[in-house]
């Protein structure tokens, strides 16, 4: 699973729903293409926060000026055969001190 944070700018992620084109795996657990295909769009702004389910397909359209955090975290199994899609929004979190 990856989790997003847009620190600065706009972009678009486009998430499941589709077919990864040209994949190959670049890592244990990462499998890296050129485009997706079908997939569904959501646009990405300063202080959204995104979930991506494990075995979710997603490519991220930024400009160069975006700044984004990504989290993932992998876990030692095989992957789903049937994942589903639970790309949420989440509202901006809050800073822990002030």
């Amino acid at each position: 699973m990856e989790i997003i944070t847009v620190v600065s700018g706009e972009g678009t992620l486009v998430a499941g729903g589709g077919t990864m084109v040209d994949g190959k795996t670049t890592a244990p657990h990462e499998i890296r293409g050129k485009s997706i295909d079908g997939g569904v769009r959501k646009p990405m702004a300063a202080g959204d926060v995104f979930y991506i389910p494990a075995n979710i397909p997603h490519q991220m359209l930024v400009p160069k000026s975006m700044i984004i955090q990504v989290v993932k975290w992998r876990r030692n199994s095989a992957p789903s055969a049937n994942p589903s899609l639970r790309l949420a929004k989440v509202s901006a979190p809050r800073p822990l001190f002030r």
